[in-house]
């Protein structure tokens, strides 16, 4: 990056118009450019056409940071094209737009904010920000424009709102650290060359909203891994995929993108390097390039979508145990294909717990083969009858008479009492 000490002795002028109620002003101590005023700012061209903006020959070398004060509604074509040393800049809510290659260059800013005010953003805004790490763009923006990113180096992040209807082309082409990206579902578009050669690329959702993706907008993204294509994608053009060396997952739910799987076409290139493709299960027409590429099927579920994965290895190599459900056993390959997959074959059952009169039981069957086993319920036995008992009659009570027995009592307490007073007296005369 090229920086100046001073301004060259040419460099007088440090404040003039830049729109017809517009003023800039440059201070040399700061580096700092002010824009202020109302109103919409002029459009300028670059360098080699004679209109460049009027700071730009003597004074873009020692901007730092541009202020834009509140009032001003728009920032001009070319406005601060080519400041390798701008590194801030401030953006009031009352601009709506940002025009061509606006900021196109600026080798040292590193991040920026878009208000929510700003409608529209010109091609090439922020195209070669090499420094650029994140931005933030407003949600009144409807499309991101052409080259609008292109050779940001180092952007690692970016918020795409859900305002945003189409993807331009070049629109990130080169940023090379941009590792992921969530596309919004308000999106239908993605133009030609929009990601071309993001190599460190690892992830992006494309949502079902998508109905088009261009020519090579995926062209050398070397890190991807996986993708999604969703029913809703009717094309795909020439080279969109090419390159895509490490793309070894590719799912498809688009019966129109399946039928255009072969070897010369562009759709073909989508699936050149994987190892597996996953296609929604309800897709009846499979072209012979990938039944005849991808031997290997089963059933997945992934995202609440069932599809049949078509695995590429050319051999089985199936597990010695045994895998089993309530009905069959088979042996298993990795990649999920079933070999000897037939029906349990049960033994007599053994009783592994006695029903009774109060509990059911349980007879227990294992598997000759695979050693799986089923429990059947044995009812609880019924309880035996009661025997029929006759009825016994009652002894009639005797009824005594209660006059005789209080004579009895009487008789046995008098006799008693005599016998006691015949040995008193006896004892007396023998003394």
């Amino acid at each position: 990056i090229f920086v100046a000490s001073q301004l060259p002795a040419e460099a007088e002028d440090m404040s003039g118009t830049c729109g017809d109620n517009l003023t800039w002003n440059f201070d040399e101590a700061t580096g700092t450019l002010t824009i202020s005023g109302t109103g919409k700012m002029d459009d300028y061209e670059y360098w080699y056409t004679n209109a460049p903006s009027p700071w730009y020959s003597t004074m873009r070398n020692f901007i730092k940071t541009v202020k834009i004060s509140e009032g001003v509604t728009s920032i001009g074509d070319c406005a601060f094209y080519d400041c390798p040393n701008l590194t801030n800049a401030t953006i009031p809510s009352s601009v709506t737009s940002i025009g061509n290659d606006a900021f196109y260059g600026c080798l040292n800013l590193t991040n920026i904010t878009i208000p929510d005010s700003v409608t529209s953003m010109g091609d090439s805004a922020f195209g070669g920000c090499s420094s650029l790490e994140s931005i933030n763009i407003s949600y009144g923006i409807t499309s991101i424009s052409n080259s609008m990113f292109m050779d940001c180096d180092n952007l690692m992040s970016i918020v795409i709102p859900d305002s945003v209807m189409s993807i331009g082309d070049w629109a990130f082409m080169s940023c090379k650290s941009l590792a992921s990206i969530t596309i919004p579902d308000s999106v239908t578009d993605i133009g030609e060359n929009a990601f071309y050669s993001c190599s460190n690329l690892k992830s992006i959702n494309i949502p079902d909203s998508v109905t088009s993706i261009g020519n090579s907008a995926f062209y050398r993204c070397s890190s991807l891994t996986s993708i999604v294509i969703p029913d809703s994608v009717t094309s795909i053009g020439q080279n969109a995929f090419y390159n895509c060396s490490s793309l070894k997952s590719v799912y498809v739910s688009s019966s129109s993108i399946v039928a255009n799987l072969t070897s010369s076409t562009s759709c073909g290139e989508l699936i050149y390097h994987a190892d597996t493709v996953y296609i929604e299960n309800s897709i009846t027409y499979i072209p012979s390039y990938v039944t005849s590429s991808y031997r290997h099927k089963a059933t997945v579920v992934y995202d609440e979508i069932t599809y049949t994965k078509y695995s590429k290895n050319t051999s089985h190599n199936f597990d010695t145990d045994w895998r089993s459900d309530k009905n069959n056993h088979w042996h298993e390959c990795s990649c999920g294909e079933k070999s000897e997959l037939v029906p349990h074959s049960w033994n007599n059952g053994e009783i592994t717990l006695e029903p009774t009169v109060d509990f059911d039981g349980e007879k227990t069957f294992t598997c000759t083969v695979c050693s799986a086993t089923k429990i059947e319920k044995l009812d609880k036995l019924e309880a035996p009858d009661e025997p029929d008992t006759p009825d016994t009659p009652k002894e009639p009570v005797e009824k005594k008479n209660d006059f005789a027995a209080i004579i009895n009592i009487s008789a046995v307490v008098i006799v008693t009492i005599v016998g006691v007073c015949a040995v008193i007296i006896i004892k007396k005369k023998k003394a």
